[in-house]
């Protein structure tokens, strides 16, 4: 049966950020605030030859921030019909090379196993074996057979769903300064700034790396990059909304993620012109690049957690 939400807003954070889309769409229909959700998705890794930014789910804490229970479990077909019916909201975990609506040419992530895919199932259509289905990131909306979704799930005949439920009707939000003091010192645990270095090693090995390989790995890495450069936008958008930041405070932050978002723009246009002419001179432009954005990026990151420690000792 269909639910009727409070805001079927959908959001699409960047392409490497399905399961963070989901997350922000559900709360949206909960009747939630998600202006602060981003604040604390200011990391990097470099894992299996990709560059990104994205943070597992199992990380977030939607109970602090939202008063939402957020679990996971693996269900079948009775399952999900039960927990649909008790309104909970549910992430699923599944292949996009699996879904019909699905376009081929976005499947290029899928190959590296780091990024999952995830759809959003938020009720059932009446009468029917069909669940209403919303793919932030495909831009689809409407509905799944059982038999689509646990052929699409990364567990045949089963499906590994977050659950989403509002547990706390008179739930408060903790303040915008708490916030953003706890999501500063958690993006200093997350950033691991070794990975753009591992990258950057990757990338001077690649010249050796057959047309094929290098180009995939290049194809995949342009992606992740671009959806770098939106998560840090609107990282510093969310900062901006907690109203902590005074005109000098605002400038300065401004200033040092224009800058940031400047120099990852440049690297993916300089592995662009690589990938059409692999030469050690483009390699050597790039890794000065990208310890540029190193350095920027740990000195915006130490300049907000100066602002953090002066907030907390106010």
């Amino acid at each position: 049966m269909a639910v009727t939400w409070h805001n079927e807003q959908v959001v699409n954070i960047a392409p490497t950020e399905c399961g963070a889309s989901c997350v922000m769409t559900a709360l949206n229909m909960l009747g939630k605030d998600t202006a602060f959700f981003l604040l604390d998705y200011w990391n990097i890794s470099y894992k299996s030859g990709l560059l990104f930014s994205s943070k597992s789910l199992r990380l977030l804490n939607l109970d602090y921030m939202y008063g939402v229970r957020f679990d996971y479990s693996l269900g079948d077909w009775a399952d999900i019909e039960e927990w649909l019916d008790e309104r909970l909201l549910l992430i699923v975990e599944c292949r996009a090379s699996r879904l019909a609506f699905f376009s081929r040419e976005n499947l290029v992530l899928e190959d590296n196993n780091v990024i999952s895919h995830y759809i959003l199932l938020h009720g059932r259509e009446g009468g029917s074996r069909s669940f209403l289905v919303t793919d932030p990131i495909a831009g689809y909306e409407g509905a799944m057979t059982w038999e689509e979704l646990s052929r699409a799930s990364v567990e045949p005949g089963r499906v590994l769903a977050f659950r989403l439920k509002d547990s706390h009707s008179s739930f408060l939000q903790p303040p915008g300064k708490e916030l953003f003091c706890s999501a500063v010192a958690r993006n200093g645990k997350l950033y691991k700034s070794m990975a753009i270095s591992s990258f950057a090693r990757d990338l001077e090995r690649s010249l050796q790396w057959t047309p094929d390989k290098r180009n995939k790995w290049l194809d995949s890495n342009k992606i992740t990059i671009t959806s770098i450069i939106k998560l840090r936008n609107a990282v510093w958008n969310c900062c901006c909304k907690t109203d902590l930041f005074d005109g000098r405070h605002r400038a300065e932050g401004a200033a040092q993620v224009a800058q940031i978002t400047k120099t990852w723009t440049l690297i993916n246009f300089l592995l662009i012109k690589y990938g059409r002419k692999p030469e050690g001179e483009l390699v050597h432009a790039l890794t000065g690049k990208l310890e540029l954005v190193r350095r920027q990026e740990l000195d915006f990151l130490n300049s907000l957690e100066e602002l953090a420690h002066d907030l907390a000792t106010d």
